[in-house]
C-alpha cells in the first residue's frame, strides 16, 4: 500500500515541479527591457528604433465626413509606404478619445458609425483597427500608441485635446479655475467626472482594439504613454488650478507637510486663523515660502494624477514589461511655468519613463537656417538620459524622443542641415528612439467651434458701440479689450480672440 500510494505521488510529484519551472520562467520573461544601454523587445536587442508619428485621424481624405473609405485608406497605406521608403522601422501615433467617442457612450473604431443617419459612414478614417492591420502588414511590428486622456497636437475644439466637446458641455465644471475664477481650456486633472469617463474610454479601447496587439509575445505594441505633456501647457502655474477641490488640496498637501497650522505659519510667515482661511499664492515674488510650496503642490498634483492614469491601465492587466509605460514631456518652460519633475515623473512601478520632445526651432523668420537654440538638442538629450537612470535604478544610455521636430509649422523654415545637426546630436547622445513629429499633414477637428462661440459676443458688442459698420481691421484696441475680457468669463479663458475673428477674413 505505502509503495503503490508513492509511486500514484510521483506524477502528481513531477507535475507541480514542470509548473513551478513554467512559472519561474514566466516570471523572468520581459518583453520590453532596457539594458545594458539598449532596447530588447522578445529578448532581442533593438539598437535603433527609427520612426515617425503618423495621424491617421488627420488623414481623413477631407474636412468634413462622408469620405469614401476607399480615399481614406489610400492616403494612409501611401503614407505608410513612404515612411517604409524612409528606412523606419517604427510607427507611433495618438488615438484621440473626442474622434471615437462621439456622443457618451457611443464608440467608433471601425469607421462605421452613421450619427447623422444620412445612409454614410461619417468618418471611415475612424476604423483604427483598420489602421493598425494596414501598419503591421507593412513592416511596422513595433509601434508606440499615446491613448491621452489629453493628446495636446494642436487638436480639438480647444487647440489641444482630446477631451469630447460633449465631455465639455456636460461636465462645464470640470475645468481648472483662474485665481478670479474663470475656467481655463485645462480640465482639472483630479476631477472625478472626467477620471471616469476616461477609465470608460480605455476600457473600450482596450476591450475593443488594443487587447488584440499588446501583452504577448511578438505583439507589435511596445510603448504605452501616460496622458501627454502634464505640465499645465507650460503656462504660469499662478494661471491655474484655483478651483474648489484644487484648494483643498492644496491645504491638505501643507499640512502634510508642516503637520499643523501654527508649523504652516511659521514657516510661511502668516497668521491664518484656520486650515479653511488658507489662500495659495497668485502671483509670483510677495512670498518665497508660498511660491515654493505652490510649486512643490503642482508637481505632487501631476504626480498624483499620472499614477491614477497608469492604474486605470493595470486595472485593465497592461502592465510592465508587456509594454514600457512613458511620459512626455518638455523643456520650453515659461517664466513662473513648471519645468518636469525628474524624481516624480521617473517613479518607477507608478508612472512612466520620460521621453523627450525636442524642438529646438520654433519661432523665428522664413531666412534663417540655423535653430534659435542650438545648443539645445545636445542639454535636453543629455538631461532627459538622467530620467533612465532614475526610472530603471540604473544608468541607460538609452532614450525615447516621440517628437522631434520635423519642419511642420507653417512660418518656421527648418533646412535640412538644421535638422541634421539636430538628429545626429541627439543620436550621439543616447537618442536610440527617434521619431519625427510629423510625418505628414492633414486636417484639424472642430476647429471652427471656438470662432463660432465668439461670433455671437462679437456681434453684440458690435451692436453696443454701434460698430457695426466698421471695418474688422478698423476696430479700436478698446474693442477688442473688451471682447477678450467677455469670452474669457462666458467661454474659457485662452482664446486668442482677435486673431480667432479676424483670421477668417
Amino acid at each position: 500500500m505505502n509503495t503503490t500510494h508513492k509511486t500514484l505521488k510521483l506524477p502528481i510529484l513531477l507535475v507541480r515541479i514542470g509548473l513551478c519551472l513554467a512559472l519561474s520562467n514566466a516570471a523572468a520573461y520581459e518583453r520590453v527591457e532596457v539594458r545594458d544601454n539598449q532596447l530588447f523587445l522578445d529578448g532581442k536587442a533593438q539598437p535603433q528604433l527609427f520612426g515617425a508619428e503618423l495621424q491617421y485621424f488627420r488623414l481623413r481624405g477631407g474636412l468634413g465626413p462622408n469620405v469614401p473609405a476607399e480615399k481614406v485608406y489610400k492616403g494612409w497605406s501611401d503614407a505608410l509606404d513612404n515612411m517604409r521608403k524612409a528606412g523606419m522601422n517604427t510607427l507611433g501615433f495618438y488615438i484621440p478619445w473626442d474622434f471615437h467617442e462621439y456622443a457618451p457612450g457611443h464608440f467608433d473604431f471601425t469607421g462605421e458609425a452613421d450619427e447623422d443617419g444620412d445612409g454614410n459612414k461619417d468618418y471611415p478614417s475612424r476604423n483604427v483597427i483598420k489602421f493598425f492591420e494596414m501598419a503591421i502588414s507593412k513592416g511596422f511590428t513595433k509601434l508606440f500608441v499615446r491613448p491621452g486622456p489629453y493628446i495636446n497636437a494642436e487638436w480639438g475644439f480647444l487647440g489641444f485635446g482630446a477631451i469630447p466637446l460633449w465631455f465639455h458641455n456636460t461636465y462645464p465644471n470640470s475645468h481648472m479655475r483662474t485665481p478670479q475664477g474663470l475656467r481655463t481650456k485645462l480640465y482639472n486633472y483630479h476631477d472625478a467626472d472626467l477620471l471616469r469617463h476616461t477609465k470608460l474610454w480605455f476600457t473600450a479601447l482596450h476591450e475593443q482594439v488594443l487587447s488584440k496587439y499588446i501583452g504577448k509575445k511578438d505583439s507589435p505594441i511596445a510603448f504605452l504613454q501616460i496622458d501627454n505633456e502634464t505640465n499645465y501647457m507650460w503656462q504660469s502655474i499662478y494661471n491655474h488650478d484655483y478651483g474648489p477641490q484644487a484648494l483643498s488640496r492644496y491645504r491638505s498637501f501643507l499640512m502634510d507637510r508642516y503637520s499643523s497650522l501654527q508649523q504652516l505659519n511659521a514657516a510661511h510667515g502668516r497668521s491664518w486663523q484656520n486650515l479653511e482661511s488658507v489662500e495659495p499664492p497668485t502671483r509670483f515674488g510677495q512670498n518665497i515660502k508660498e511660491d515654493q510650496d505652490w510649486y512643490r503642490f503642482q508637481d505632487e498634483s501631476i504626480h498624483s494624477y499620472l499614477q491614477k492614469i497608469r492604474g486605470m491601465w493595470e486595472d485593465l492587466k497592461v502592465r510592465e514589461p508587456q509594454v514600457l509605460f512613458t511620459l512626455a514631456e518638455s523643456y520650453n518652460a515659461t517664466e513662473t511655468g513648471l519645468l518636469p519633475n525628474f524624481r516624480q515623473r521617473n517613479h518607477a512601478g507608478k508612472t512612466g519613463m520620460m521621453t523627450m520632445n525636442l524642438y529646438p526651432k520654433t519661432w523665428g523668420d522664413r531666412g534663417s537656417s540655423l535653430h534659435n537654440n542650438p545648443f539645445k538638442a545636445d542639454h535636453d538629450v543629455k538631461s532627459m538620459t538622467a530620467a533612465t537612470e532614475a526610472y530603471f535604478g540604473s544608468p541607460q544610455e538609452w532614450l525615447l524622443g516621440p517628437e522631434i521636430q520635423g519642419g511642420w509649422w507653417l512660418g518656421i523654415s527648418v533646412t535640412e542641415e538644421s535638422r541634421r545637426q539636430t538628429y545626429l546630436s541627439t543620436l550621439g547622445h543616447g537618442l536610440k528612439a527617434l521619431f519625427i513629429y510629423y510625418f505628414s499633414e492633414g486636417y484639424n477637428w472642430q476647429a471652427d467651434w471656438a470662432p463660432n462661440q465668439i461670433r455671437p459676443i462679437f456681434n453684440r458688442l458690435l451692436a453696443e458701440q454701434r460698430l457695426e459698420n466698421t471695418f474688422m481691421t478698423s476696430l479700436p484696441q478698446s474693442f477688442w479689450d473688451e471682447l477678450q475680457r467677455r469670452v474669457d468669463r462666458e467661454i474659457v479663458v485662452g482664446f486668442p480672440t482677435k486673431k480667432l475673428m479676424i483670421e477668417p477674413w
